[in-house]
């Protein structure tokens, strides 16, 4: 939860764009001794994916304000929108970005990519780790060619992906995410408009009853508990800016701000107001200087 959090980290909202957009893949070294900025950058999202690949150490990473546990060949999966924050120095990793337009990842039909479902990890046993490295060092070897091959990469990077979605655990068998994967391109889209059941079932072209059967029974969560799940994660993301609390509560279709206060309060035991000042906002897009934050 949030609260996992140090009092004292300064949260700045950024939503990172892809560094390259000549190079719509990128594979680079994640650690303090080469990229002190990647440790000193507050939470902030991207909109494109990432892959950590955690080489060494014990630490925290924290996932849409959740605090996740690092250990050595532990592998995240970033998806577009999400926030996350890793301050740990001693912390080693391998990253790959990649443009969210570069694979078409629908058609791949990975349970890595179902949105809505617990942190997305993956600890790759012992006996697979060279696979994975070797499919690194090949994308890093064509990223480093004079004439690079993009659809080469491509092919890499889909191998690469699908060895991780092998590993991959979700709570969630596979058949079930083919057909809850419409169900939250739905929520995704319409959760600050759509609060009803029916919504969703009419869209779907089922009952209310069984979409809400499908959602208990595969997540152990009822549609309610979704929608509520992703308007809080967006509350929060947008009380990290510095627009007024009434202009976020009317801008997610609160009736008024009142009932936006105590929906926030009722799932977070915070107000609105005292989760903004917990997080202490500081905005300077021009610097990633940790002292200055800290002393703001």
């Amino acid at each position: 939860m949030f609260n996992a959090m140090a009092e004292t980290d300064i949260i700045m909202l950024h939503n990172l764009e892809f560094p390259d957009y000549t190079r719509p893949v990128i594979l680079c070294d994640y650690n303090y001794q080469q990229h002190p900025i990647l440790f000193e950058m507050p939470p902030h999202s991207h909109d494109f994916y990432e892959i950590l690949f955690f080489e060494n150490g014990n630490g925290t990473h924290y996932i849409d304000f959740e605090a996740l546990p690092v250990h050595s060949n532990r592998v995240y999966m970033l998806l577009p929108g999400q926030i996350h924050y890793l301050n740990d120095t001693n912390l080693s990793a391998k990253a790959l970005l990649f443009d969210k337009n570069f694979l078409d990842i629908a058609a791949l039909q990975l349970q890595l990519f179902v949105p809505f479902q617990e942190a997305k990890f993956v600890d790759i046993p012992t006996e697979t780790q060279p696979v994975f490295k070797k499919l690194m060092e090949l994308i890093q070897m064509e990223q480093q060619s004079e004439t690079i091959n993009f659809n080469l990469i491509k092919h890499y990077l889909q191998a690469l992906l699908l060895a991780l979605d092998k590993h991959y655990k979700p709570t969630v068998n596979k058949k079930l995410n083919d057909r809850l994967y419409p169900v939250f391109e739905l929520i995704k889209t319409h959760f600050t408009t759509e609060r009803e059941p029916g919504f969703y079932a009419a869209q779907l072209q089922c009952t209310s009853k069984y979409l809400g059967s499908l959602l208990k029974s595969a997540t152990g969560k009822t549609l309610k508990q979704h929608l509520d799940q992703q308007l809080l994660l967006e509350i929060k993301k947008q009380l990290l800016q510095d627009q007024p609390i009434n202009t976020i509560a009317y801008n997610l279709q609160f009736e008024d701000p009142s009932y936006f206060g105590r929906f926030f309060k009722k799932h977070t035991g915070l107000t609105p107001l005292q989760f903004r000042e917990k997080v202490h906002l500081y905005r300077d897009s021009k610097s990633y200087s940790f002292s200055k934050w800290a002393n703001s």
